[in-house]
């Protein structure tokens, strides 16, 4: 069965895992480490605070909206160039 032609696609799946599992590395990596600094600075000797790690995750992602409304106001004022469809 002969497949299709698909035109390239620059951010296609295929080329978007590597950077997802980077990700997901450097957040799992983020949570035990904040989980363990977190739980010897608020939680009882011996014992640690997994829920913390809901926290830093509310806390990337927070991050991730301020770094979002930036980039969309350096779009609108004309320092980003937008390529592609709607340019």
């Amino acid at each position: 069965m002969p497949v299709p032609f698909q035109p390239h696609i620059p951010l296609n799946p295929c080329s978007a895992s590597p950077g997802l599992a980077l990700l997901k590395m450097c957040l799992v990596t983020g949570v035990g480490l904040w989980v363990k600094f977190y739980s010897a600075m608020f939680a009882p000797a011996g014992t640690f605070d997994y829920l913390s790690g809901y926290l830093f995750i509310f806390l990337v992602g927070m991050g991730g909206v301020a770094i979002s409304i930036f980039f969309d106001r350096e779009r609108r004022a004309g320092r980003i160039k937008t390529y592609g469809a709607n340019s």
